[in-house]
């Protein structure tokens, strides 16, 4: 349909990042080779970057290297990389025990986005960098059907427009704030927000202060023209340590961080698009694109909301929680309660049976971005 074609004004520079992925790639590269096909050579960037797999995956990325070429589709595949962008991890493939994730899965990416960063592509002369996106996949099932819904997210009016990724349940709660602030749960309706549920059983996509996804289509802008450039980054601590002063007040994602940035620099439009799911399962894709799914989800959904007075706190917790998610978080506190919201889901066959029965002092993300200084 018209709707589903690709501007042909718009540049997209594709990142990806692998790690024992041969199993997945037998589904993603294939998928991939269409959409090269569909966007051509002269609108695409394809960088990929990979390092300490021990699957063959490395073998499998540089098996699409002559097929690249054939198409003349412009690109860096770099495998069995080592990291040197931090003197501290200088000659490294994998990360070690000693070196905080989030500082190793921020250099990870950026890694990725090298030729973006010191403008090697040599691409798209004189181009608008308002016309440039930055697409990055993680390793995840999806279909070019999915991608270019994406693109077309709110009439293409975002800064930011992610997926929603799924492995049995909503995925990435940790990464993922409601236009509040407020975390997500991982069974429908995943918001907490009655606009939000809303928009997500009508299919519409959901403003939100973060999102990552699995899928993510971003404008170029802050990581060319923004002073200083966005990269990914870390909150300059590792998990567990108290914040010095200065630092970010919450140990955080790499991709929370990045929407926290963006928004800083005015880049404010950010929305997940419920109409496209991707997952880490294959069986996992094919259940979540049943047509009648999120109908069934939506009526289990229900029954939760309900009871959502019966555990959203009355009063502030402390510590942690209350520093970094807010006074009021989506999880279930009383063990009862999970049990019985986790067999209504399992008796339903919803999107799984696992209801988030996360304690709620759940020291990871960042402070709710509406309490940050934001301009």
């Amino acid at each position: 349909s018209q709707a589903l074609e690709v501007p042909p004004d718009l540049r997209f520079f594709l990142a990806f990042n692998f790690l024992n992925s041969s199993a997945l790639l037998a589904d993603f590269l294939p998928e991939l080779k269409e959409l090269l096909l569909r966007l051509g050579p002269d609108q695409v960037y394809v960088s990929i970057h990979e390092n300490g797999s021990d699957d063959g995956t490395a073998n499998l990325l540089l098996g699409l290297v002559p097929w690249l070429k054939k198409y003349r589709v412009p690109h860096s595949v770099r495998v069995n990389q080592t990291l040197d962008y931090n003197a501290t991890l200088t000659g490294l493939r994998t990360r070690p025990e000693s070196v905080d994730r989030i500082q190793w899965m921020s250099m990870v990416r950026n890694a990725a986005l090298v030729p973006l960063y010191d403008g090697s592509t040599g691409l798209w002369p004189g181009v608008d960098p308002d016309k440039l996106r930055v697409v990055f996949f993680n390793d995840v099932y999806w279909k070019v059907s999915d991608f270019l819904t994406l693109l077309h997210t709110n009439d293409q009016a975002y800064d930011i427009a992610c997926a929603m990724d799924f492995y049995t349940t909503f995925y990435d709660t940790w990464v993922t704030r409601d236009i509040q602030g407020r975390v997500p749960s991982g069974v429908y309706p995943y918001l907490r927000e009655r606009k939000s549920q809303r928009l997500l059983k009508e299919g519409k996509p959901v403003p939100v202060r973060a999102c990552w996804n699995g899928l993510v289509v971003m404008k170029a802008q802050p990581f060319l023209k923004a002073e200083p450039p966005v990269r990914f980054r870390h909150c300059g601590r590792a998990r567990g340590q108290k914040a010095k002063e200065g630092e970010d007040p919450c140990y955080a994602s790499e991709c929370q961080l990045v929407c926290d940035d963006f928004r800083r620099h005015g880049y404010t439009q950010i929305f997940m698009n419920p109409q496209v799911k991707v997952t880490y399962e294959k069986s996992d894709y094919g259940w979540h694109r049943k047509w009648w799914q999120s109908w069934l989800d939506f009526a289990l959904g229900m029954l939760y909301v309900p009871l959502w007075p019966m555990f959203l706190p009355t009063v502030d917790h402390p510590g942690d929680f209350e520093e970094c998610f807010g006074s009021q978080p989506f999880f279930v506190d009383q063990p009862w309660l999970c049990i019985v919201l986790s067999a209504a889901s399992c008796l339903g066959l919803c999107t799984g049976a696992i209801m988030v029965p996360y304690h709620y002092r759940y020291a990871t993300g960042c402070k709710p971005l509406n309490a940050v200084k934001i301009k």
